[in-house]
This record gives C-alpha cells, structure tokens and sequence, in this order.
C-alpha cells in the first residue's frame, strides 16, 4: 500500500537523523507534530516543529502507527500553538515575559506572499516590527529587564543585522538544546519540507560520530543563547532614554 502525505512526512522526519539507527536517538524524548491550517483539511501540507511532548514519548514509541498517533493529535490540538507566556505579537517577531524579569524574543514566518521574510528587500519591516515591539516593552513592562533568544538563526548574517552589537555579542551555544525548534528549526523549509542538504550533512556527521563524544557537534548549526539590557535595543532603536 502506498503510504499517504502523512505517511511520507513521518518517513522524512524519522530519516532526518536515521531514528532507525539508534538504541536512544537523540530526538526520542522529542514530539513532532504539525502546525496546519485550521481543521477540516484533507492531507494538507506538514509544518513539522519540535515542542514539549503533550504526552508520554513512551506512549507514543508504543503506539502501534505513529502516523495515526500524529493525525489523531492533530485532530485533537488547537488551530494555532504559541510559545508560553506570550506577550505580544508584532509581525514576525513576538515576545513572552518568562518570570519579570527577562523577555523572551521568537521569530516566525509571517510573510503572506512566500517571499524570504529575511529577505534584503524585507530588512526595513523586520525592523520596523522590532521598534514596534521594543516601543511596547518600554510602555508596558516597568523596571530592569534583560532581553534573550535562543535560536540557530543568530548564526545567520540575515539575522544579526536586525539586533544590536552588543547583544550579539553575548551569542553562545546553548547546552542540551535537542529537544526544541531553536536548533532543529534549521532543518524545515518555510513550506513545511525538509531542508535535504541539512539533513544529509547531520546524517553524515552522526554516521562518524562515537558515544562520548560532541553530539551537538553533528549539527551543521548551533543553537545559540544570547542576552543583553533591554536598554541596548531602546539604543539602538533610538528612543530617548529619560
């Protein structure tokens, strides 16, 4: 029987680190599921995303069909996901208040026309977007506050040039990131495919890979951590600083 849309996506994400190979993957406390459009839809396009498993891994790796397993969750999720203690959402960018004190920044793709929304062309409406955010910060969130991220995208030129130096500056690896879509959002395609060149140079890295050794080395990208005062965007975005 030839398998579906559902089926051949579940195979894609499987062969994106070889599940089959390990004992352990390095994804198996992971849950992929899909960000679709709004219910009914009749196998539509997969937006594959890493999140906080909504049940057991156990239950799942259990599960007879994987593929029913991801189709009765879609089924049963809500039409949109967004990240916890979201705040506001300005175009692309987003940001949540993790405990008053620190800020949390998230990127989507929130262009209509299928065009890159890092794009060189589309550079003066990310930052628009971001004043806007920042202005919505400072109006609405008092007191000291440090502002962070967490993505692989702060390894891209086409990324960096949208924050200040000196929060770049902090950039780092950030540790056991393996479950999460700030290091596996390198390998999907703003369509919901598979970046194929990715996914192969992961494969291969891990096929020369030893236990005990860098795993997260195998990742053409890094997850990156970086943090700075909020003040830093506030200059950089030039508002009076009284």
């Amino acid at each position: 029987m030839t398998p579906g849309p559902w089926g051949c996506r579940c195979s894609q994400v499987r062969a994106i680190v070889g599940l089959r190979r390990w004992r352990r993957p390095p994804v198996s406390r992971a849950s992929f599921y899909t960000s679709l459009p709004p219910r009914p839809a009749c196998e539509p396009p997969l937006l594959w995303r890493l999140r906080r498993p909504p049940v057991s891994p156990v239950r799942v790796r259990a599960s007879a069909d994987a593929r029913a397993w991801t189709r009765d969750f879609h089924a049963r999720r809500t039409a949109t996901v967004g990240p916890p203690n979201l705040v506001a959402t300005f175009g692309c960018f987003s940001y949540a208040d993790l405990d008053g004190e620190c800020l949390r920044l998230h990127f989507h793709d929130a262009e209509t026309d299928g065009a890159s929304p890092l794009a060189k062309d589309r550079q003066d409406a990310r930052r628009a977007e971001l004043a806007a955010l920042f202005a919505h910060v400072r109006r609405t969130r008092h007191g000291p506050r440090r502002v962070i991220g967490r993505s692989w995208l702060y390894n891209l030129e086409a990324y960096r040039r949208l924050f200040p130096a000196p929060y770049l500056a902090t950039a780092h690896p950030l540790a056991n990131s393996f479950r999460y879509m700030p290091l596996w959002g390198q390998f999907a395609t703003r369509a919901g495919g598979i970046r194929e060149a990715a996914a192969q140079e992961l494969r291969e890295r891990l096929a020369r890979w030893s236990a005990g050794g860098n795993l997260a080395a195998c990742f053409p990208l890094q997850a990156l951590a970086v943090e700075a005062s909020v003040t830093e965007f506030y200059r950089f975005h030039r508002f009076a600083l009284i």
